[in-house]
């Protein structure tokens, strides 16, 4: 056999035609098979290349040989020490993924051995951080007070990660003093993206693109996070306690900052903190996408809906309004977006939205939850406006978990409607856990019905698209599919014969 060629290690029998593939392409199986492997911990990391080195012998050479398919890297307290110093060393210099865990939070604390094998790995680790490319490290205060993680964290000159493309790092403890925690002198010139937690930095972040950050943190600190990221793209602040007041040390106020920000994602920010947020005056009016999300904090919808700035947009041409969140896009590409535990709708700031005349002429796709359609279409005909003269897609987000019967108020309003001449597309978007209904169906029909156009495609037609979101079960669309044909054809379906005519001319 040519020695080029990957064959049976026995010679006996004719070979399989994977086994019989160049050395090259057999490579790139490899390689790919890799690509596509997912990870979570040491054990899956492992389970494609040591499953490569047992098949035979000229396979184990070739795995071992190709350092890629070893740099998807993963330790924890529990993990092998072993395996992962022999992963760093088959690994060689090829560009590493390595996500390293030294300690969880109370009340789980390190044992001395575990504490011990930490140092171990986490010495070797140090070794291969310059060709690392992604790195999440999380570590406990424990760690953090051992003194193990000081060649890293405790820098005095920036330390040199020459290839790092993303970094996240967390400090898995409850109460600790961000104060205490050591400032991040780092020199990664290919850094993209940073997830900080709450530690902050204390060299420049000039090519990052991505900064998370979280904690208590005053709104000097944040304004002087963002300039030592000057290139900054897109900025997430997680569960911050963002207050007023300035940084410690030199002013950096007369530094630009945000000038390219393109997205802005708050998560879990209290109303303190957005209030405190807004002082920073960011460009919000320029930033493409700000997304709000409410979860686990008292700030009110109303209070997000005004940080969003909604009314201030032009030329909007999409809408999404659901129980829970509100999505607002124009034209130009800019959008605002909520995510809440309840947007419990507002009429005030429903009325703020619709009342902007110039939407209504403008609006193209409007896409509601069904649950909450007789509302927002009362405040839509309470504008005077008797039509969307521009509406092309209308869309629903149906869900049995959510369903209740119109009561004759909304039933009004629903049968009077809205007329939509440019009508052209109906998206249902199934939701929820439980199976649609017969009652849910008709209210739908009856929902759909309130948008009237004689451009609308007809119904039997197929001229609904019905999609689901995958996060819950999928046998929705074959039920609601079914009930809506039922629904559909008993309302179109030819009268039966008059009672008053003879037998035989029925």
């Amino acid at each position: 056999m040519s020695p080029g060629f990957s064959g049976s290690s026995n010679g006996v029998g004719p070979d399989p035609l994977i086994a019989r593939l160049h050395t090259d392409a057999l490579t790139l199986v490899f390689l790919t098979a890799h690509e596509d492997a997912f990870a979570h911990n040491q054990k899956s990391a492992l389970e494609l290349p040591l499953t490569l080195t047992h098949v035979c012998r000229r396979w184990r050479a070739l795995a071992l040989a190709q350092p890629r398919l070893w740099t998807n890297f993963f330790w924890s307290p529990r993990e092998s020490v072993a395996a992962a110093l022999a992963m760093l060393d088959r690994a060689a210099g090829a560009p590493l993924a390595m996500r390293v865990s030294l300690g969880a939070s109370i009340p789980n604390p390190l044992s001395d051995a575990a504490r011990a094998a930490g140092h171990v790995v986490f010495n070797a680790v140090l070794l291969h951080l310059w060709h690392t490319v992604e790195l999440d490290l999380s570590f406990c205060a424990d760690t953090l007070e051992s003194g193990h993680l000081t060649p890293l964290l405790f820098a005095d000159v920036p330390y040199a990660m020459p290839r790092l493309r993303a970094l996240r790092i967390s400090l898995n403890a409850i109460g600790y003093a961000v104060q205490d925690l050591p400032r991040l002198n780092l020199a990664c010139p290919q850094l993209a993206s940073v997830a900080l937690g709450a530690f902050r930095p204390r060299s420049l972040l000039g090519p990052a693109t991505h900064l998370q950050m979280g904690g208590p943190m005053k709104v000097g600190e944040l304004r002087r996070a963002l300039q030592r990221a000057p290139n900054l793209r897109s900025l997430s602040l997680l569960f911050c306690d963002l207050t007023p007041g300035d940084a410690e040390g030199p002013p950096f106020d007369h530094q630009p900052f945000a000038l390219h920000l393109a997205d802005l994602t708050t998560h879990s920010l209290t109303l303190s903190s957005m209030r405190a947020l807004e002082t920073l005056e960011l460009p919000l009016g320029r930033i493409q996408s700000v997304t709000t999300h409410t979860l686990f904090s008292n700030t009110p919808f109303s209070a997000a809906y005004d940080f969003l700035r909604v009314g201030e947009l032009a030329d909007v041409d999409t809408i999404s309004i659901a129980l829970k969140s509100l999505s607002v896009s124009t034209s130009a590409g800019l959008q605002r977006t909520f995510e809440g535990f309840d947007m419990s709708l507002s009429a005030t700031c429903m009325q703020d939205l619709f009342h902007a005349s110039p939407l209504l002429l403008t609006l193209r796709e409007l896409t509601v939850g069904l649950e909450i359609w007789a509302e927002v279409l009362g405040v839509i005909v309470d504008t005077g406006a008797t039509s969307l003269p521009r509406l092309e897609q209308f869309g629903m987000y149906v869900a049995e978990d959510d369903f209740s019967a119109a009561d004759d108020d909304e039933e009004a309003v629903l049968r009077n409607g809205i007329f939509a001449p440019s009508l052209a597309r109906i998206v249902v978007t199934l939701r929820g856990q439980q199976l649609p209904t017969r009652p849910l169906v008709r209210l739908f029909l009856l929902a759909l019905g309130s948008v009237r156009s004689p451009a609308a495609p007809a119904l039997p037609a197929g001229g609904i698209t019905i999609a689901e979101d995958h996060r819950f079960r999928s046998d929705r669309v074959a039920v609601f599919s079914e009930l809506l044909r039922d629904e559909i054809g008993a309302r179109i379906r030819p009268p039966g014969p008059s009672p008053d005519l003879p037998e035989r001319s029925r």
